[in-house]
């Protein structure tokens, strides 16, 4: 379960058909749990196995912990890694986001955010 939504966290956009499989896979690994266990002949040790412990509530606690805590962790690291350390692209993405896009008489732009031509220009400009 956990791998499923650490890709939904990845995607851009989500369709019906990540729906389809998202849900269908969910569906179909607890099909599968319950048919194995309804069947003695799968393994008689664990027959009825799956019931008895849906029905106790620290399993589902540990389930619910155990898929979601690595998600919390891996939500952080991205939190920081954007606060703290961001790429350029990052840096882009929330100045395209945050839609202050200053006129250049205004502000100096730094020489990461320039475009081409400026820094093209400013290299020239050095050399003479």
């Amino acid at each position: 379960f956990t791998v499923s939504f650490r890709l939904v966290f990845e995607m851009r956009s989500i369709t019906w058909i990540h729906h389809f499989f998202f849900w269908g896979s969910l569906a179909v690994f607890i099909l599968f749990a319950i048919a194995l266990n309804l069947s003695p002949q799968f393994n008689p040790d664990l027959y009825y196995v799956v019931f008895a412990m849906w029905a106790n509530p620290q399993a589902w606690l540990t389930s619910i912990l155990a898929g979601s805590l690595p998600l919390l962790v891996d939500l952080a690291i991205v939190g920081v890694k954007i606060e703290f350390f961001p790429s350029y692209v990052d840096l882009l993405r929330e100045r395209a986001l945050s839609k202050k896009f200053v006129k250049e008489e205004e502000a100096k732009e730094t020489y990461r955010f320039a475009p081409r031509q400026m820094r093209r220009a400013e290299k020239q400009h050095k050399k003479q």
